[in-house]
């Protein structure tokens, strides 16, 4: 279950955003490598994303080719058609274990140009098997991203306005009417890939905030690759992401330089494999189909963009949730400063929502230059200070005597 598939279904079209990584665990011992492709082709008309154990898994996918031919778009998600009695009855030759595989299908019918989109779930030796329709206008999460708060809404909220027809006010052409202005409207709707581009960036952008030990913690590789289905089509995108870190953070030796990190997807015509490569790592990896798929002989990962995402988990801090500042410096103008809350969750990482607990914004051109260095900061509060900081800091934003006795390491941000 230590992957991420998440899918937004709307109407008859989906977008579907996959991971790489595969954990094997033996006691302790955990080992991870980003070179699995969570997807199997089942005919030409039919495919699914999977989530869960892999060995179950490559079981599994004969079966679903044996009986592909007998699915319909209206049995396919029967209760009693034969994609979920197949599978029953294969579940009852399993010895009833820990393994569970989740699934996202699809199935296409040419004829009426018509789909369906569905989700699985099951769990080996037992009677329990889930088939049922992908819902529409919301998205679905399998594997255990599906853990990182918020995201499901935060992927669901996006996807709806991208995907339904938004009206615009069109400011091009304007008519005086009775002292009021008239607006023409005009309508915009996302095409497909640009909604596909839109939902990775969010997903990256929440998962990002949960810190970098939610990869390890989960099981998720920190890229994915995008697939479109529409109504009696299905394509996966490759080509080149571009990760670009712009800000206007400042540190003692100046403005924070802009950094930018790649990651490729890429088809091999010669060797009909695909391959993935970043700008942090030596060659390219080989994308191992989930059927086929065998570890490694080395552990290989993506590389996550160190400048790419403020990040918690490079910090030592004294509590287990943590304080975070954001100071905006503006030369010669004002300085603004918002005080954070990011609460560690039992999961092993932290909420990527941030509560603000303070902020404040003053304008001392005399002592500017105090304030040493902007953008985003750990605090560092002892344990035994924390409930009282947090309680009272919102009446002491610019208290430096105040803060001085709560931060350690205060002098950081002001001298």
């Amino acid at each position: 279950m230590m992957t991420i598939v998440a899918a937004y279904r709307y109407g008859s079209f989906a977008i579907v955003i996959s991971d790489f990584r595969i954990t094997h665990k033996q006691g302790t011992i955990k080992s991870q490598y980003d070179a699995c492709m969570k997807y199997a082709q089942l005919g030409f008309n039919m495919g699914m994303f999977f989530a869960g154990d892999v060995e179950y898994i490559q079981k599994l996918i004969p079966i679903l080719r044996s009986i592909q031919s007998r699915l319909t778009t209206d049995n396919v998600i029967d209760e009693n058609g034969p994609l979920r009695q197949e599978l029953l009855a294969f579940n009852r030759g399993l010895g009833i274990g820990k393994r569970v595989f989740q699934g996202i299908g699809f199935l296409f019918d040419p004829q009426f140009n018509k789909n369906e989109i569905f989700m699985l779930q099951g769990f080996s030796g037992t009677e329990t098997l889930q088939v049922k329709k992908l819902a529409s206008g919301m998205c679905t999460i399998i594997g255990e991203g599906s853990k990182v708060p918020d995201l499901q809404n935060a992927l669901t909220n996006l996807g709806r306005a991208g995907s339904s027809y938004t009206k615009i006010r069109s400011f091009h052409r304007r008519m005086q009417l009775q002292s009021r202005m008239i607006f023409p409207k005009r309508y915009k709707k996302y095409d497909q890939e640009t909604i596909a581009n839109l939902l990775q960036n969010k997903l990256n952008q929440v998962i990002r905030g949960c810190g970098t030990g939610v990869y390890n913690e989960l099981g998720i590789s920190p890229y994915y690759v995008k697939s479109l289905i529409g109504k009696s089509g299905f394509c996966m995108l490759s080509g080149t992401n571009v990760d670009s870190h712009i800000t206007t953070d400042f540190d003692e030796n100046g403005s924070v330089p802009r950094t930018t990190y790649t990651y490729t997807l890429e088809w091999d015509e010669k060797g009909k494999a695909l391959y993935w490569s970043d700008s942090l790592s030596p060659g390219r990896v080989k994308v191992q189909e989930i059927e086929k798929y065998i570890i490694p002989n080395t552990p290989v990962q993506m590389a996550v963009n160190p400048n790419g995402q403020f990040d918690p988990f490079t910090f030592d801090v004294p509590t287990q949730d943590i304080y975070i500042m954001n100071q905006w410096v503006e030369e010669g103008g004002f300085i603004e400063r918002t005080f954070y809350k990011q609460i560690w969750l039992e999961s092993d990482f932290y909420n990527p929502d941030l509560y603000r607990i303070a902020i404040d914004c003053k304008c001392p051109p005399i002592e500017i230059e105090r304030y040493k260095r902007g953008g985003k900061h750990i605090l560092f509060v002892s344990d035994a200070l924390a409930k009282e900081f947090e309680e009272s800091v919102a009446n002491h934003v610019f208290d430096h005597e105040w803060l001085e006795q709560y931060i350690i390491n205060y002098d950081s941000f002001y001298k």
